[in-house]
């Protein structure tokens, strides 16, 4: 906070030269404070406790924060977020601090393994049972002997074992989706105009639309008894 607070001039103008060095120092504390973020999830993170923070919550606004939270390891890279999406959601429910964790994991790992200058599509959309968001960059791919693989805790493909990451960001957020009764699923993507070559990864997540908060639930149990 206090490097981004000197990066916002409160303290006066900034030397040109050190805006870069000081982006990048918030871009190396946040990477490092979520990696730590991640272990304690790992360890505490029920999915009764996930749940039990379920209220309405606006889609569009969780993922225009999710797009912030990435915001300066993006423009580090020169990487552009492209989204497609309605212009109106309807709300959904869930855990909204945890959805965004679903969705900047997602973003930053996209970010960690694209070339410069590329860009991610972050796309949503509707169906009558539930909501689709998917997550696709132009990174390398993933081995598909390691595709089976990819959402184990502390699990890292075979082809980024040089890249700065723990391993938990996929594992944690497929925890919280089995939380709300949804998916992550994972696929490359193919070129084909290039005899079948990998030119990115499409992570696909799935909300349902039928879920509950704690209150809905209650009311339900007690017409039931």
């Amino acid at each position: 906070n206090y490097l981004q607070v000197m990066l916002a001039g409160y303290y006066g103008d900034l030397n040109p030269k050190l805006e870069p060095r000081i982006q990048r120092c918030i871009i190396r504390v946040t990477d490092l404070r979520n990696q730590i973020g991640d272990v304690v999830d790992l360890a505490r993170m029920r999915p009764e406790q996930i749940q039990a923070d379920f209220t309405w919550f606006d889609l569009s606004e969780i993922g225009t924060q999710a797009i912030e939270d990435v915001r300066l390891a993006s423009a580090e890279k020169n990487i552009k977020v492209l989204v497609e999406a309605p212009p109106v959601f309807e709300p959904l429910v869930g855990a909204p601090r945890r959805m965004r964790q679903v969705f900047s994991n997602l973003l930053n790992n996209a970010i960690r393994y694209s070339p410069s200058g590329s860009t991610i599509i972050f796309k949503a959309w509707f169906e009558p049972e539930s909501v689709f968001l998917s997550v696709e960059d132009q990174g390398p791919g993933i081995p598909e002997e390691d595709l089976p693989h990819i959402f184990k805790d502390f699990f890292r493909a075979s082809n980024v074992e040089g890249a700065p990451g723990m391993g938990l960001g996929l594992s944690i957020a497929q925890k919280i989706m089995e939380a709300h009764e949804g998916q992550i699923l994972v696929e490359n993507v193919v070129d084909d105009s290039t005899e079948g070559k990998v030119k990115g990864t499409r992570f696909i997540v799935i909300i349902p639309r039928n879920l509950k908060t704690p209150e809905m639930r209650q009311t339900t149990w007690l017409e039931q008894g």
